[in-house]
């Protein structure tokens, strides 16, 4: 159990080591399928991390052109703040693909 959580992890100690072909092809194979567990892990949270910031971006650009229109249209202070809070409570709601 050592062994296999120490090459798993790549970290391989070195006090304990395959001597046999066998040994070291399976050590290999287990290798490198824990870095295809590690990029899989990091790729997913790369990518959640990028549509959480492409999300806020979303809302950010969509709250700077209401302030845009509220101003051509001369909103009260009043009305606008309850359309911004209306335009973050949705937006909290929506994922990127409901564009």
């Amino acid at each position: 159990m050592y062994f296999a959580i120490t090459s798993l992890t790549t970290v391989g100690y070195g006090d304990i080591s395959a001597f046999t072909t066998a040994e070291m092809i399976i050590a290999m194979l287990w290798m490198m399928f824990g870095v295809g567990v590690y990029s899989f892990i990091v790729g997913t949270l790369s990518s959640v991390l990028s549509s959480m910031d492409a999300k806020t971006e979303m809302v950010e650009t969509k709250l700077e052109l209401y302030k845009y229109f509220s101003k051509d249209m001369q909103l009260t202070e009043k009305v606008q703040k309850e359309i911004t809070k209306e335009i973050r409570k949705t937006s909290e709601k929506v994922t990127l693909d409901d564009n």
